[in-house]
């Protein structure tokens, strides 16, 4: 499953999938994050101000139904630190 084809604004956001097979099957939230070693694998979006979609594929044709996405940031836009 390494086309998750996530996109923002139109533009693809390479991404990979982690948690277990089990938690997947039975619908329960599994991390998304960035394919990108540069960034620890950390998911890093920089988006200027104002409105932006993010749009998923199809989960018929990706295997993957993304319900939904939790966005952070600290005040004035630096990234949170990881968990």
């Amino acid at each position: 499953m390494s086309d998750i084809r996530l996109t923002i604004d139109g533009s693809p956001l390479p991404v990979q999938l982690s948690g277990t097979t089990a938690a997947a099957v039975a619908l329960q939230p599994i991390n998304v994050s960035s394919c990108d070693r540069r960034t620890r694998n950390r998911l890093v979006v920089h988006l200027d101000a104002g409105r932006h979609e993010v749009r998923s594929g199809a989960g018929a044709e990706t295997g993957l139904d993304v319900d939904r996405i939790v966005w952070s940031s600290r005040a004035g836009g630096r990234i949170v630190a990881q968990t």
